[in-house]
């Protein structure tokens, strides 16, 4: 790694663009492994909403490679872990209070995130999938989250059917 943190960070959003830029291609494996790239050359401390940006750009391509190739990808399963940790560190930066309608988008992807887990494992990822749903779905009243309540309805559906399936009732 470069000690120059200017360079580091020149770096890193010339990597995340390129990513972006082969993700645009339907290059997406690899817009992947390029953002992971660029991850390597910041920091949360040094360019926090930078940072905070290139893990949801990383989520993103996560969630679609997951959502177009299913299990069918012999990379599935880091797939969904990497996708799940990129949000998870998105939520550092971007808060409910400073930054409301992010937060929601980053909540309604880890619950999507979170539903694809439950259907690969059976494991109860479904309940964290609720909590993540919950809790945008009450930010929404009174965050300037109400726009997106479709997108919420979609995945609240998905919950009822997952929660009526006999592998979940417990």
């Amino acid at each position: 790694m470069l000690n120059n943190t200017n360079a580091q960070n020149d770096i890193a959003r010339i990597k995340s663009n390129y990513g972006v830029c082969l993700f645009e291609l339907g290059e997406h494996e690899q817009s992947l492994n390029m953002i992971n790239e660029a991850l390597g050359y910041i920091t949360i401390e040094n360019d926090p909403i930078f940072f905070a940006n290139t893990e949801m750009m990383l989520g993103i391509v996560s969630l679609f490679l997951l959502g177009v190739k299913g299990e069918n990808m012999s990379s599935f399963e880091g797939i969904l872990f990497e996708g799940i940790e990129a949000y998870r560190k998105a939520l550092i930066v971007y808060n409910l209070k400073d930054y409301p309608k992010k937060y929601g988008s980053i909540m309604l992807n880890l619950a999507r995130l979170m539903l694809m887990k439950e259907e690969h494992y059976k494991d109860g990822s479904w309940l964290i999938a609720k909590h993540y749903y919950d809790n945008i779905l009450l930010e929404s009243l009174g965050s300037g989250l109400s726009e997106a309540r479709k997108e919420y309805d979609v995945i609240g559906k998905r919950l009822i059917e997952m929660t009526t399936n006999t592998h979940i009732k417990r």
